[in-house]
Protein backbone atom coordinates (compact mmCIF):
# COMPACT_ATOMS: atom_id res chain seq x y z
CA UNK A 1 0.00 0.00 0.00
CA UNK A 2 2.66 2.14 0.88
CA UNK A 3 4.68 1.59 -2.27
CA UNK A 4 1.12 2.36 -4.49
CA UNK A 5 0.82 5.40 -2.38
CA UNK A 6 4.61 6.50 -3.58
CA UNK A 7 3.84 4.99 -6.94
CA UNK A 8 0.41 7.18 -7.11
CA UNK A 9 2.33 10.73 -5.86
CA UNK A 10 4.97 9.87 -8.44
CA UNK A 11 2.59 10.24 -10.90
CA UNK A 12 0.87 12.96 -9.13
CA UNK A 13 3.98 14.79 -9.32
CA UNK A 14 4.57 13.87 -13.20
CA UNK A 15 1.04 15.17 -14.14
CA UNK A 16 2.02 18.55 -12.56
CA UNK A 17 5.36 18.63 -14.44
CA UNK A 18 3.98 17.82 -17.76
CA UNK A 19 1.49 20.48 -17.38
CA UNK A 20 3.88 23.12 -16.25
CA UNK A 21 5.83 22.02 -19.72
CA UNK A 22 2.49 22.41 -21.54
CA UNK A 23 2.23 25.67 -20.42
CA UNK A 24 6.10 26.64 -21.11
CA UNK A 25 5.40 25.54 -24.84
CA UNK A 26 2.50 27.64 -25.01
CA UNK A 27 3.97 30.83 -23.50
CA UNK A 28 7.34 29.77 -25.95
CA UNK A 29 4.94 29.74 -28.78
CA UNK A 30 3.17 32.71 -28.63
CA UNK A 31 7.15 34.84 -27.64
CA UNK A 32 8.05 33.37 -30.80
CA UNK A 33 4.78 34.70 -32.67
CA UNK A 34 5.66 37.70 -31.57
CA UNK A 35 9.05 37.48 -32.14
CA UNK A 36 8.18 36.32 -36.08
CA UNK A 37 5.76 39.56 -36.27
CA UNK A 38 8.06 41.49 -35.29
CA UNK A 39 11.01 40.25 -37.76
CA UNK A 40 8.70 40.50 -40.21
CA UNK A 41 7.63 44.21 -39.49
CA UNK A 42 11.56 44.73 -39.50
CA UNK A 43 11.84 42.57 -42.78
CA UNK A 44 9.28 44.65 -44.12
CA UNK A 45 10.65 48.16 -43.01
CA UNK A 46 13.95 46.99 -44.76
CA UNK A 47 12.42 45.47 -47.53
CA UNK A 48 11.02 49.30 -48.10
CA UNK A 49 14.31 51.03 -47.66
CA UNK A 50 15.76 48.96 -49.79
CA UNK A 51 13.47 49.75 -52.41
CA UNK A 52 14.25 53.10 -52.15
CA UNK A 53 17.90 52.40 -52.65
CA UNK A 54 18.72 52.62 -56.42
CA UNK A 55 21.48 49.91 -56.34
CA UNK A 56 20.36 46.66 -57.40
CA UNK A 57 22.99 44.41 -56.00
CA UNK A 58 22.57 46.06 -52.39
CA UNK A 59 19.20 45.45 -52.91
CA UNK A 60 19.60 41.53 -53.96
CA UNK A 61 22.04 40.81 -51.01
CA UNK A 62 19.35 42.35 -48.52
CA UNK A 63 16.41 40.19 -50.00
CA UNK A 64 18.95 37.23 -49.44
CA UNK A 65 19.72 38.12 -46.36
CA UNK A 66 16.31 38.37 -45.08
CA UNK A 67 15.10 35.16 -47.03
CA UNK A 68 18.49 33.42 -44.91
CA UNK A 69 16.95 34.70 -41.97
CA UNK A 70 13.19 33.49 -42.55
CA UNK A 71 14.34 29.93 -43.25
CA UNK A 72 16.67 30.10 -40.47
CA UNK A 73 13.94 30.52 -37.93
CA UNK A 74 11.73 28.48 -39.75
CA UNK A 75 14.54 25.98 -39.20
CA UNK A 76 15.34 26.35 -35.84
CA UNK A 77 11.39 26.53 -34.83
CA UNK A 78 11.12 23.08 -36.33
CA UNK A 79 13.81 21.66 -34.21
CA UNK A 80 12.25 23.00 -31.28
CA UNK A 81 9.06 21.55 -32.52
CA UNK A 82 10.67 18.45 -33.06
CA UNK A 83 12.27 18.23 -29.27
CA UNK A 84 9.22 19.12 -27.55
CA UNK A 85 7.11 16.29 -29.57
CA UNK A 86 9.87 13.66 -28.43
CA UNK A 87 9.79 14.81 -25.14
CA UNK A 88 6.31 14.86 -24.68
CA UNK A 89 6.07 10.77 -26.10
CA UNK A 90 8.81 9.84 -24.04
CA UNK A 91 7.06 11.33 -20.57
CA UNK A 92 3.66 9.54 -22.06
CA UNK A 93 5.48 6.31 -22.30
CA UNK A 94 6.95 6.43 -18.74
CA UNK A 95 3.66 7.46 -17.69
CA UNK A 96 1.98 4.53 -19.35
CA UNK A 97 4.70 2.19 -18.10
CA UNK A 98 3.63 3.49 -14.69
CA UNK A 99 0.28 2.32 -14.99
CA UNK A 100 0.78 -0.65 -16.11
CA UNK A 101 3.37 -1.94 -13.03
CA UNK A 102 0.81 -0.22 -10.66
CA UNK A 103 -1.78 -2.80 -12.32
CA UNK A 104 0.67 -5.63 -12.49
CA UNK A 105 1.23 -4.78 -8.25
CA UNK A 106 -2.65 -4.73 -7.79
CA UNK A 107 -2.74 -8.46 -9.66
CA UNK A 108 -0.41 -9.96 -7.39
CA UNK A 109 -1.33 -8.44 -4.21
CA UNK A 110 -4.97 -9.83 -5.34
CA UNK A 111 -3.06 -12.89 -5.97
CA UNK A 112 -1.49 -12.74 -2.62
CA UNK A 113 -5.01 -12.18 -1.07
CA UNK A 114 -6.22 -15.26 -2.32
CA UNK A 115 -3.55 -17.40 -2.05
CA UNK A 116 -3.39 -16.54 2.04
CA UNK A 117 -7.03 -17.29 1.85
CA UNK A 118 -7.39 -20.85 0.17
CA UNK A 119 -4.58 -21.31 3.12
CA UNK A 120 -5.80 -20.45 5.60
CA UNK A 121 -9.27 -22.56 4.47
CA UNK A 122 -7.13 -25.73 4.46
CA UNK A 123 -5.58 -25.02 7.88
CA UNK A 124 -8.83 -25.05 9.00
CA UNK A 125 -9.61 -27.90 7.42
CA UNK A 126 -6.86 -29.95 8.90
CA UNK A 127 -7.80 -28.73 12.32
CA UNK A 128 -11.64 -29.93 11.70
CA UNK A 129 -9.66 -33.41 10.46
CA UNK A 130 -7.52 -33.25 13.50
CA UNK A 131 -10.07 -32.68 16.40
CA UNK A 132 -12.04 -35.36 14.63
CA UNK A 133 -9.51 -38.09 14.92
CA UNK A 134 -8.73 -37.32 17.98
CA UNK A 135 -12.59 -37.59 19.35
CA UNK A 136 -12.06 -40.97 17.76
CA UNK A 137 -9.14 -42.07 19.42
CA UNK A 138 -10.75 -40.73 22.80
CA UNK A 139 -13.84 -43.06 22.21
CA UNK A 140 -11.87 -45.82 21.32
CA UNK A 141 -9.79 -45.23 24.41
CA UNK A 142 -12.60 -45.27 26.48
CA UNK A 143 -14.71 -48.03 24.92
CA UNK A 144 -11.45 -49.99 25.86
CA UNK A 145 -11.27 -49.11 29.17
CA UNK A 146 -15.31 -49.84 29.29
CA UNK A 147 -14.38 -53.29 28.11
CA UNK A 148 -11.52 -53.99 30.83
CA UNK A 149 -13.89 -52.61 33.50
CA UNK A 150 -16.36 -55.14 32.54
CA UNK A 151 -13.77 -57.92 32.14
CA UNK A 152 -12.35 -57.14 35.61
CA UNK A 153 -15.95 -57.05 36.99
CA UNK A 154 -16.77 -60.49 35.24
CA UNK A 155 -13.52 -61.74 36.38
CA UNK A 156 -14.13 -60.60 40.09
CA UNK A 157 -17.51 -62.29 40.08
CA UNK A 158 -15.76 -65.16 39.09
CA UNK A 159 -13.02 -65.61 41.00
CA UNK A 160 -15.58 -66.40 43.54
CA UNK A 161 -17.02 -69.36 41.56
CA UNK A 162 -13.69 -70.54 39.83
CA UNK A 163 -10.44 -70.53 40.20
CA UNK A 164 -8.89 -67.23 41.13
CA UNK A 165 -7.29 -64.62 38.47
CA UNK A 166 -3.07 -65.44 38.92
CA UNK A 167 -1.27 -62.35 40.46
CA UNK A 168 0.06 -61.94 37.33
CA UNK A 169 -2.78 -61.29 35.02
CA UNK A 170 -4.09 -58.91 38.14
CA UNK A 171 -0.76 -57.16 37.58
CA UNK A 172 -1.36 -56.72 34.11
CA UNK A 173 -4.60 -55.69 33.78
CA UNK A 174 -3.96 -53.15 36.66
CA UNK A 175 -1.38 -51.61 34.87
CA UNK A 176 -3.00 -51.28 31.85
CA UNK A 177 -6.38 -49.91 33.37
CA UNK A 178 -4.20 -46.92 35.12
CA UNK A 179 -2.69 -46.56 31.56
CA UNK A 180 -6.30 -46.16 30.12
CA UNK A 181 -7.12 -44.13 33.02
CA UNK A 182 -4.06 -41.50 32.19
CA UNK A 183 -4.60 -41.55 28.94
CA UNK A 184 -8.10 -40.57 29.14
CA UNK A 185 -7.51 -37.72 31.45
CA UNK A 186 -4.87 -36.27 29.35
CA UNK A 187 -7.11 -36.51 25.99
CA UNK A 188 -9.72 -34.76 28.37
CA UNK A 189 -7.03 -31.94 29.07
CA UNK A 190 -6.58 -31.11 25.20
Amino acid sequence: ELLALQEQQQVEAYERLRAERQEQRQQMAEKEAAQRREIEQHAGIRASAMQRLSDDTESKAAAERIAKDRAAEQHEQANRKKIEDMKSQTQEYLLKQMKEKQAKKAVEVEKARQLAKAQAAEVKHMEAQEKERDAFKKKLVYDHHSELKKQIKVRARQKDRQEAMSDCELRLNKQLLEKVSLALTDMSTK
